[in-house]
């Protein structure tokens, strides 16, 4: 026997939907659209934090002057040739022949070559100890000072060729004058030679060959003017 119909449990129920909390029906599964711009506006916001958090950082490591500005940059500018002079960059603050001489600034070969005028404290330290002079007597086989001129064949008295012309003669004849030899030292040969001017190369001590193969040591003087 069928139930009378429009009993309970033949209406279908009617659905409901739940409701949000302010009495709406809310949605229970939103759409994919939905989702992607959900996704792009939380991935723009982490961006923008990121980017803030970097511009922080940044400015934070540059270094920092008056009012937390970043300094520029020291100045490369040119300065004075004094203040640059070095054996670095070339060149040697020196004095003519003593220290209150007129000053100027010199190629440390200059400053350290036998017979050079040039004077500074530092010679040693700069130069180290002087070479020895080989010098060839092409004239004579008795050189001797003091006094004796010598007129220079070439610029360098290092290995150099000379003319001895006795003493006596004007300086303007000479390049250079023995002050002694071992000879006027008693044959005993020279170890040191003392200095005309100190702290420059000006005076130096050479051996001196002549035709004869006879060899001594001399102290020479480089004139090098008034």
């Amino acid at each position: 026997m069928s139930p009378p119909p429009d009993t309970p449990w033949d209406v279908p129920p009617d659905p409901v939907s739940p409701l949000a909390p302010d009495g709406t029906a809310e949605e229970t599964a939103p759409d994919g659209g939905q989702r992607r711009r959900r996704r792009t506006a939380l991935a723009a916001v982490v961006a923008a934090v990121a980017a803030a958090a970097i511009v922080i950082l940044v400015l934070n490591l540059l270094p920092s002057g008056d009012g937390g500005h970043p300094t520029a940059a020291p100045s490369t500018g040119s300065s004075t040739r004094t203040a640059t002079a070095s054996p670095s960059s070339g060149c040697v603050p020196v004095h003519y022949k003593t220290a209150d001489g007129p000053a100027d600034c010199a190629a440390l070969s200059d400053v350290c070559a036998l017979g050079a005028p040039l004077y500074t404290p530092d010679i040693d330290k700069l130069c180290g100890q002087a070479p020895q002079a080989s010098i060839y007597v092409a004239n004579t086989g008795d050189p001797r000072g003091p006094d004796g001129c010598l007129v220079l064949d070439g610029t360098g008295w290092a290995t150099g060729t000379v003319d001895y012309k006795g003493t006596g003669r004007a300086a303007a004849d000479c390049n250079g004058w023995i002050d002694r030899t071992a000879a006027d030292d008693g044959g005993i040969p020279l170890k040191s030679c003392q200095q005309i001017y100190p702290h420059t190369r000006t005076t130096f001590l050479a051996t001196l060959q002549t035709p004869g193969h006879r060899t001594t040591t001399a102290c020479i003087s480089a004139n090098s003017g008034a």
